[in-house]
């Protein structure tokens, strides 16, 4: 009966979280298209925090904890939904947030949100095109540029050319990564990119 109780409670917190987030949404949306560069750059600042305090708590769930786990899922994917309806919005009607004009670290946290994107390839791959029209004017990050290049791929069923994305492999109770392009060059790959090594990567996200 507790255990019931107590799950119920945490349902209907969940309820109220997502109702306020929905109604943030729906507010927003309304009024981003007179939001000034520093209205954007705190409505990005709220999203992307959101966006990692509710993935970190997913982290501290146990995997054993099936139910909790799956409802957490589910407020994620939630959130997801409404971050993507903000996202192109903004991008609609502000333009994708360069480095020079919003600064870098909205930039960052742009991408942040973008990279959570998967249901919509579609999203990921304009925003990779710009970014890669961007790199070299300084407007954005070559390490994020590296990531987004190996999430589309990944997304897109093809094999990866950086070796950022990992995945968890249940029969070596690990995260490995996707398939990679070419093993051989990886190396000289990521530090053009200013990537880590590859092994450093490895064993960061095996302690998560």
């Amino acid at each position: 009966m507790t255990h019931c109780l107590s799950q119920t409670n945490g349902m209907n917190r969940t309820s109220v979280l997502l109702a306020f987030l929905l109604l943030t949404c729906f507010s927003l949306k309304s009024q981003v298209d007179s939001l000034t560069v520093v209205d954007v750059q705190k409505l990005i600042a709220s999203m992307c925090e959101k966006d990692q305090d509710m993935r970190k708590s997913l982290g501290k769930i146990e995997r054993g904890d099936t139910v909790q786990y799956a409802e957490q899922r589910l407020n994620i994917s939630q959130m997801d939904e409404m971050n993507n309806v903000m996202l192109q919005r903004v991008i609609k009607d502000h333009g994708y947030p360069a480095a020079s004009d919003f600064g870098m670290v909205t930039t960052h946290k742009f991408w942040i949100l973008i990279m959570h994107q998967d249901k919509d390839l579609e999203l990921q791959q304009s925003v990779l095109q710009w970014m890669r029209s961007m790199l070299f004017e300084g407007e954005v990050i070559g390490r994020d540029l590296a990531y987004l290049e190996d999430r589309v791929a990944v997304n897109k069923g093809e094999c990866q050319v950086y070796g950022t994305q990992f995945r968890y492999d249940s029969e070596q109770n690990k995260n490995v990564p996707f398939d990679i392009c070419e093993v051989k060059k990886l190396k000289k790959l990521r530090k053009k990119m200013g990537l880590m090594p590859f092994d450093t990567q490895a064993s960061q996200e095996n302690r998560r």
